[in-house]
C-alpha cells in the first residue's frame, strides 16, 4: 500500500476539529494564503478574523496573496523526507487564485509523483475534495484512479452564496467598479457561484429576504439533481449525494444558524465561518452553502 499526503491551502474552509484529526495522521499539510490590512501583515495574528471584520466595517482595503512556490516546496520536501510515495495537492481555483500555478511550479522541484488538483471551487466544495481524498487514499492507492475521482468530485460539488453588498468584491476587484456602482444604486444583493473556476452571478434580487429565499430555492434544487446512492460498482463516490455539505457565513452565524435549520440541513453540515482569506474579498453578512 503507498504512502501518500494530501496538501492543500487555507481556502478549504475545513473546520478545525477535522484539520486537527487529519494533521494527527501525519500525512496532510495546510499551506496558509496571505491577508493584509493597509499593507499590514496579519495573516499569524489570534484575532484575524475580528481583525478583517472590523476592517471591512472601517472600509480599509483587505488583500490577499498566494504562497509561494517555496512554501509549497518545504512541505512536500518534508513528506519525501518522511518517506511518502505521493502526494495530491488540492488547491482552489487557478482563475482565482495563483495557489495552484504555485504549487505546480514547486512540483516540478521533486522527483516524487506530485498531482496538483485545480478544484475550481472554493471554501467547503475545495472542502469536500479534500476530504474525501484523505477517506479514499485510506484504502486505495492506484494514482490514476485516485487522479480521476479527485476531478469527478470536483465537478460534483458546488458552492452558492449571497452578498449583501458588492463593496468588498470591488475594492479587491473581483468585479468591475462600473458593476458594484450599479449594484449600490439598485441595492442589488446577488446570488451568485463558482463555475469553471470563475465567479457567476445567478441572480440579482434587491432585497436580502429575497436573495435568501432564491439561494433556499436553488440550493434544494441542486441537492435534488444531484442525489444518487451509489451502486456497489462505484465504491469511489459517497454512498449518498445531494446534500448540504457546509453553510458558511461572517459576522453573521446566528443568521446562518436559522439559514441552515431552514434548508433542513442534517448534524453532518458543517456551520462555519468563511474562511479569512476568502471573507477579505466578500465582506461583512455573506451566505454560502456548500453543495455535494
Amino acid at each position: 500500500m503507498k504512502k501518500i499526503a494530501i496538501v492543500t491551502d487555507s481556502a478549504c474552509a475545513l473546520d478545525a476539529g477535522e484539520i486537527k484529526k487529519f494533521e494527527e495522521s501525519g500525512r496532510f499539510a495546510v499551506v496558509t494564503l496571505g491577508v493584509r490590512i493597509n499593507d499590514t501583515d496579519i495573516t499569524s495574528t489570534p484575532d484575524v478574523e475580528e481583525r478583517i471584520a472590523l476592517a471591512h466595517i472601517q472600509g480599509e482595503v483587505v488583500q490577499t496573496s498566494s504562497p509561494s512556490p517555496g512554501d509549497f516546496q518545504r512541505v512536500y520536501q518534508q513528506f519525501e523526507a518522511e518517506g511518502f510515495d505521493a502526494i495530491f495537492s488540492v488547491h482552489l481555483s487557478g482563475q482565482l487564485s495563483g495557489t495552484v500555478n504555485a504549487a505546480h511550479a514547486a512540483s516540478h522541484q521533486l522527483d516524487l509523483p506530485i498531482h496538483v488538483i485545480d478544484t475550481k471551487t472554493v471554501a467547503m466544495a475545495q472542502g469536500t475534495v479534500v476530504r474525501e481524498l484523505m477517506r479514499l487514499t485510506e484504502t486505495y492507492d492506484n494514482l490514476a484512479v485516485l487522479v480521476d475521482a479527485a476531478y469527478e468530485i470536483s465537478e460534483r460539488t458546488r458552492l452558492i452564496f449571497y452578498v449583501p453588498t458588492l463593496d468588498a468584491l470591488r475594492k479587491g476587484g473581483r468585479i468591475h467598479p462600473a458593476l458594484a456602482r450599479v449594484g449600490q444604486m439598485f441595492q442589488i444583493m446577488p446570488v451568485a457561484t463558482v463555475e469553471d473556476g470563475r465567479l457567476v452571478y445567478l441572480e440579482r434580487p434587491r432585497t436580502a429576504s429575497r436573495a435568501k429565499e432564491r439561494l433556499k430555492e436553488i440550493i434544494t434544487t441542486e441537492c435534488r439533481e444531484r442525489y444518487q446512492v451509489a451502486g456497489s460498482d462505484d465504491e469511489m463516490l459517497l454512498a449518498t449525494q445531494g446534500r448540504v455539505v457546509a453553510v458558511h457565513y461572517c459576522g453573521n452565524r446566528a443568521e446562518a444558524v436559522d439559514f441552515a435549520r431552514d434548508i433542513n440541513c442534517d448534524q453532518a453540515t458543517v456551520l462555519t465561518a468563511l474562511p479569512v482569506v476568502l471573507s477579505a474579498h466578500t465582506g461583512l453578512g455573506i451566505l454560502a452553502v456548500a453543495v455535494y
